[in-house]
């Protein structure tokens, strides 16, 4: 990804606001992605072998 933004802004900053609203957007969209407790659960199992 290329982003274009003036020397005031932090990246850092910029970043954690895109995935913040990522995270909205997707809980938004998948509603029924819900835990027994009423939590969004969004999780990745990995095995090794």
């Amino acid at each position: 990804m290329l982003i274009e933004s003036p020397p005031t802004v932090q990246l850092s900053v910029w970043v954690n606001s895109l995935k913040a609203v990522t995270s909205q957007r997707l809980r938004h969209e998948f509603l029924d992605w819900r835990g027994a407790d009423g939590k969004a659960v969004l999780w990745c199992a990995v095995g090794r072998g």
